[in-house]
Order: structure tokens, then C-alpha cells, then sequence
């Protein structure tokens, strides 16, 4: 499939194939997303009450935890601390919210929910 060039969204400039806006426009508008989407974990983040700092430091204080998904006990590094709701889709860094999974079955849920 080979992509055309076609005049950008903003200037009607022609832009390089496969893109709506030209390198100018388009860094303009990443930096908009960018910082919103910064703005937007910010304010998930302060909505919480640090739930995934709490439990970090307590597998760390302990040594490591049961992967939920394997049921496998991991030490502390193997031992990643997830979100069941992600943050980007308006989880809170709340208690219920947050479990302890080991690397790989991480990885996979990571993986799975990227193909959604």
C-alpha cells in the first residue's frame, strides 16, 4: 500500500505521505496532547491516595508477593504493582484499584489490553 502526500490539515501545505499535517503543525499539536495527557495523570493521580506507593513499599518491606493472576510467589523485583482499571481509562490510584502481578503475567495483561 503506498501512501500519497496530501496538503496538511492546518496550512494546506503538502505533507509527507501517510501524514495529515505538515512536521510544523504536527509538533504543535503533539505538544498539546502531550501536555494534556500529562495534565490529565496529574489530576488521576492527586484524585487517589497513592495506592500503588503503599502497597510498592509493602512488597518491598516484605520481600516480594503473590502474583493474583499465577498465584506464585515472586520476589519484590519480579513483582510489578498494577492497576485493574488503568489510569488512561479513568482508573484511581485508589486500594481496590491496585494488585500485585508478576512480571510476565504483566506483561501479557500489558500486551492484551494494548490490542483492545
Amino acid at each position: 500500500m503506498k501512501f500519497l502526500k496530501r496538503p496538511c490539515l492546518e496550512c494546506g501545505r503538502l505533507t509527507e505521505p501517510g501524514k495529515s499535517r505538515c512536521p510544523e503543525h504536527e509538533r504543535a499539536v503533539r505538544r498539546v496532547w502531550d501536555r494534556r495527557s500529562v495534565l490529565n495523570r496529574r489530576a488521576r493521580l492527586a484524585s487517589g491516595d497513592g495506592a500503588a506507593s503503599r502497597l510498592r513499599y509493602r512488597v518491598n518491606r516484605e520481600g516480594g508477593a503473590d502474583c493474583v493472576v499465577c498465584s506464585t510467589f515472586y520476589p519484590g523485583g519480579l513483582i510489578r504493582i498494577d492497576h485493574t482499571l488503568r489510569l488512561a481509562d479513568g482508573g484511581l490510584d485508589v486500594d481496590d484499584n491496585v494488585t500485585t502481578m508478576c512480571h510476565y503475567c504483566h506483561q501479557a495483561k500489558t500486551t492484551a489490553e494494548q490490542r483492545k
